[in-house]
């Protein structure tokens, strides 16, 4: 078969370079208009750190299978909600790295792929698979019974003053705190209290509330009852600045204190031992003697397990002194100008406003290091330790004064509080401790959670609010120092207390600042419904909640409908809650 070589012609190669130049314009034309549609996503790597959960220990990962997140469950992922990072291979919409899961039960994620156009987004589910859940071991050490007793949460203490708690009706100002406040401690109860067994009689106990004197006790021993219904622990009070006038040993009537801890229901005791008033004598020998005494005599009587023994010590307490020191300690007397960053200068010098910005020594308080005798003769035999870091003066950092206790703490199995005390302190030179304070506080708490996961802070006291109309001559002091104030009411011990608490939970202190007034109370009910209530959380915006999710907001239950985050829960089904 004979073949025509025919020459290719100029036509020819047009036609062709046309036909190349179509074909590379619609493939252009055609990944254009589907740019915008996306792979699947697929998760690559789940992990949790440590910098971002301050609770945890290390670092954990976990392992991907198909469309399960395997994750080998350590306990300390338990510990509270943790904050989970994803990495994928695409663009996703859910969940951001900043969102909150509970790892105590089954949850499932939703990733959406196609952030620009919704409507072609792809939906991949993923469901947590745990396994090799580690059995954990119980304690065999003499402080196992603890936990029963103390929050299995950071200490968030109020003081609550009895004088100011009226007749409920059916609520009151004690009745209504919140469940997130874990600890209260009554004020004041007298230590030569008389009380009758079963007679449920306040009269002659040191406590002032304002109820019907023929059913005082009764109300009292409801309200506790609410109170443990929220899930918080209620401790009476002993001395104070008011009861501590005439402090003899052998004046204590020990079978009255326990007939009426019994009858109302507290869980325990603790011991506010001030001098007549003040903790300007507490150094002295008798005085750390009495401490000891006291200490041993509660733990006697109110055995561990069944109840809490706390004290609230001067906030120097734990560091070394002239005549108290501890030379062993990190916060000894020898090493006090390289602690605190202050001269001497004013050590023993009488104060005035001309010098308020001028600091003085935190060892300069004859009350310094009279808790270290104490802590090394019965120190073993105490659970709460809330310090009150407050009326000592102008010293600049007081986080000096957690770290001293935090030391005992750890050789001597007690948790530690951190007092602040809502301004105006009763002492000169006037140290304005407001929320940047606390929030600095509490964050440098925080740095200890994973050696010190139960300390946390105390206030003086709940109800108190900061204000300037009691005491004209201490306003005008502040005035003429030219220091911001005001009428009165600009902060109160809720708000210290609510920044404690959610720095605790992980916020930045700049977030929980703006936000430290809008706190929630729990306004009393009934029993039964606190009950029920008690293990459903409140709604929380930074939270990913799951389909069938229950919480709590604004007084009512709601249940998510789909996977839901920062979505308020409403009454539609655009919001993606039910309400049940």
């Amino acid at each position: 078969m004979n073949y025509i070589c025919r020459p290719i012609t100029k036509n020819v190669i047009l036609i062709r370079s046309l036909s190349c130049l179509l074909f590379g314009i619609f493939i252009l034309l055609f990944l254009s208009c589907n740019r915008d549609v996306k792979t699947t996503a697929k998760v690559t790597t789940v992990q949790v750190l440590k910098k971002n959960n301050p609770h945890l220990t290390k670092d954990y990962q976990a392992r991907i299978e198909k469309d399960q997140i395997v994750w080998s469950l350590d306990k300390n992922l338990l510990a509270k909600d943790v904050k989970i990072s994803f990495q994928f291979n695409g663009d996703t919409m859910s969940p951001s790295p900043s969102t909150l899961f509970n790892l105590h039960k089954d949850i499932d994620i939703t990733i959406i792929s196609d952030t620009n156009h919704i409507d072609k987004a792809i939906f991949n589910h993923y469901r947590f698979k745990y396994i090799s859940s580690p059995k954990i071991r119980k304690r065999s050490n003499k402080r196992s019974k603890e936990s029963k007793t103390i929050s299995a949460q950071p200490l968030i203490i109020g003081y609550f003053p009895s004088w100011k708690e009226y007749n409920p009706t059916p609520n009151s100002a004690l009745r209504e705190v919140p469940s997130w406040i874990n600890h209260l401690f009554i004020a004041f109860a007298k230590p030569e209290m008389r009380y009758r067994k079963g007679s449920f009689s306040l009269r002659n106990t040191g406590l002032q509330f304002h109820y019907p004197s023929k059913i005082n006790g009764k109300l009292l021993r409801n309200t506790i009852k609410i109170l443990h219904a929220k899930g918080i622990k209620v401790l009476l009070s002993m001395g104070g600045g008011t009861y501590c006038n005439h402090l003899n040993y052998y004046n204590i009537h020990w079978n009255e204190i326990k007939a009426l801890v019994d009858d109302m229901g507290f869980d325990g005791i603790d011991w506010d031992i001030e001098p007549n008033g003040s903790f300007y004598s507490i150094g002295n020998k008798k005085y750390v003697k009495f401490y000891k005494d006291v200490i041993l005599k509660s733990r006697r009587i109110f055995p561990r397990g069944k109840y809490i023994l706390a004290c609230a010590p001067s906030g120097v307490g734990a560091l070394g002194g002239r005549v108290h020191n501890d030379t062993q300690s990190p916060f000894s007397y020898q090493n006090r100008n390289n602690l605190t960053k202050e001269s001497d200068y004013f050590l023993r010098k009488n104060t005035s406003k001309h010098q308020a910005n001028k600091w003085i020594s935190l060892y300069g308080f004859r009350s310094t290091g009279h808790m270290i005798p104490v802590f090394k003769s019965v120190g073993k035999l105490i659970d709460i330790v809330a310090y009150q870091g407050y009326n000592i003066g102008t010293a600049n950092d007081r986080t000096i004064l957690y770290n001293s206790y935090a030391y005992y703490g750890h050789s001597y199995g007690f948790k530690v509080a951190a007092g602040v005390h809502v301004p105006l302190e009763g002492w000169g030179p006037f140290f304005h401790y407001g929320r940047k304070n606390v929030a600095h506080l509490s964050s440098h708490i925080m740095r200890y959670r994973s050696k010190r996961p139960l300390d946390g802070v105390m206030v003086w006291h709940l109800l108190r609010e900061e204000s300037f109309k009691s005491n004209l001559k201490m306003s005008q002091i502040w005035r003429d120092l030219k220091w911001k104030i005001s009428g009165g009411g600009s902060t109160c011990g809720y708000e210290f207390l609510n920044i404690a608490d959610q720095i605790f939970k992980g916020k930045e202190e700049a977030e929980v600042l703006k936000d430290a007034r809008y706190y929630h109370k729990d306004p009393f009910i009934s029993i039964q419904k606190l009950k029920q209530k008690k293990a459903i959380p409140l709604w929380d915006r930074n939270r990913y909640y799951s389909k069938g999710d229950i919480v709590r907001y604004n007084g009512r239950i709601w249940e998510a409908s789909n996977y839901t985050l920062d979505q308020y829960p409403k009454a539609n089904k655009i919001s993606g809650w039910d309400m049940r």
